[in-house]
């Protein structure tokens, strides 16, 4: 029995140092800072090569940048309503709001991941970078970022949420 102790005592203790041990490693990559810019990453809006802060600096209004991935089961399932859930979002901020979706595939197989969904007034592109997840500090998708006017990040939100409206109303005046 007493063997039996010794042994739970030390799988404990040793899985309590793997875990603190764990903690204090960095993540691979760090996420963007609220009040600074987003790192800036090549895109592909509508056909057109962009870059992240041309995209997204907006005086006079604020931007809602959705990261997904057409492989994102989560994402799969949003499309179905995420577009009327932001246009009440957007209406019950009254503010000048703009949303972009963006992922890493190629427009092809983007194409097929919105076929058939209203997306009527939301922008899609292309993250061109083959780093562009991780210099926007994206481990999953959805991840949604409310910029301000002047592309600097007040809010991240990971899944498929948005932000509280009194709080975007605040930053987006």
């Amino acid at each position: 029995m007493r063997t039996v102790a010794v042994v739970a005592l030390l799988v404990a203790l040793t899985g309590q140092f793997a875990w603190v041990e764990w903690q204090r490693r960095p993540l691979p990559f760090k996420g963007p800072v609220v009040g600074r810019a987003l790192d800036n990453v090549d895109l592909q809006i509508e056909g057109a090569r962009s870059d992240l802060r041309r995209l997204v600096e907006r005086p006079g209004g604020c931007t809602l940048l959705v990261i997904v991935s057409t492989t994102c089961p989560v994402c799969q399932r949003m499309r179905y309503s995420w577009p009327r859930r932001f246009a009440i979002w957007r209406d019950s901020i009254s503010s000048s709001m703009q949303a972009v979706w963006l992922a890493p595939q190629e427009a092809a197989e983007q194409s097929t991941f919105y076929e058939g969904f209203n997306y009527k007034g939301i922008r899609r592109g292309q993250l061109l970078s083959g780093t562009g997840g991780k210099k926007l500090g994206v481990i999953g998708t959805p991840t949604a970022y409310l910029l301000d006017s002047s592309g600097r990040l007040r809010i991240g939100i990971l899944g498929d949420i948005l932000p509280p409206a009194d709080s975007a109303a605040r930053v987006c005046r």
